[in-house]
C-alpha cells in the first residue's frame, strides 16, 4: 500500500495550523444572518411553545435587560417578516442549543402538557440540583445551557436501548 504525500498547505496559509483551518466550517456574513434568521424563526416558535416572557427569552438569548431595545427591534422585524440582522457567535450557539433541547423535549414528552411540566417542574437530578429544567436554562449561561441539552441527550439514548 502506497502512502500518499500530504498536500502543502495553499499559499498565505499556515502549514501547521492547515488542517485545523479546513476542519473548520467558513461561513460568509450571509451564511451567518440566514443562520439566525432561521433560528430566531425556530425559537420564536419556543417561545410561543413554553409560554415565554420578554425578560425570559432575552435570559435565554443572553441579552441584558439594558438590551431590551435589541430584543424589541428583533420581534418587530420578525413579525413584520423583514430580515432580522446578524447574529453574534454567542447568540448563534443559544438558538443552536435551545433548538436542541427543545427537540429532546419533544422527543421525550411527545405530549406538550407533559413536556411543559417537566421544564417546569423541580429536579432531583444533580444536573439539575432541585431545580426546574427551565430555571437552570434562565441562569443564562451558555454552561447552563449545553448540560440541559446534554441531559436530554443522555436520556433520549439510554431509553433508545
Amino acid at each position: 500500500m502506497a502512502l500518499k504525500a500530504k498536500q502543502p498547505a495553499p499559499p498565505g496559509m499556515n502549514p501547521k495550523t492547515a488542517d485545523r483551518d479546513n476542519f473548520r466550517p467558513h461561513y460568509t456574513k450571509d451564511d451567518l444572518r440566514d443562520m439566525g434568521n432561521i433560528g430566531f424563526k425556530v425559537f420564536m416558535g419556543i417561545k410561543e411553545q413554553w409560554n415565554l416572557s420578554p425578560s425570559q427569552c432575552m435570559a435565554l438569548l443572553g441579552l441584558e435587560d439594558s438590551n431590551r431595545s435589541t430584543w424589541s427591534l428583533w420581534l418587530a422585524r420578525f413579525r413584520s417578516g423583514k430580515d432580522i440582522g446578524s447574529f453574534d457567535r454567542d447568540q448563534l450557539e443559544r438558538l443552536s442549543h435551545l433548538a436542541q433541547i427543545h427537540r429532546g423535549v419533544i422527543s421525550a414528552f411527545p405530549d406538550d402538557r407533559h413536556g411543559l411540566g417537566w421544564l417546569a417542574a423541580p429536579n432531583a437530578n444533580p444536573v439539575f440540583q432541585g431545580k426546574a429544567p427551565l430555571e437552570r436554562l434562565l441562569a443564562g449561561g451558555m454552561r447552563d445551557l449545553a448540560a440541559v441539552q446534554s441531559y436530554l441527550e443522555a436520556v433520549l439514548l439510554s431509553s433508545a436501548g
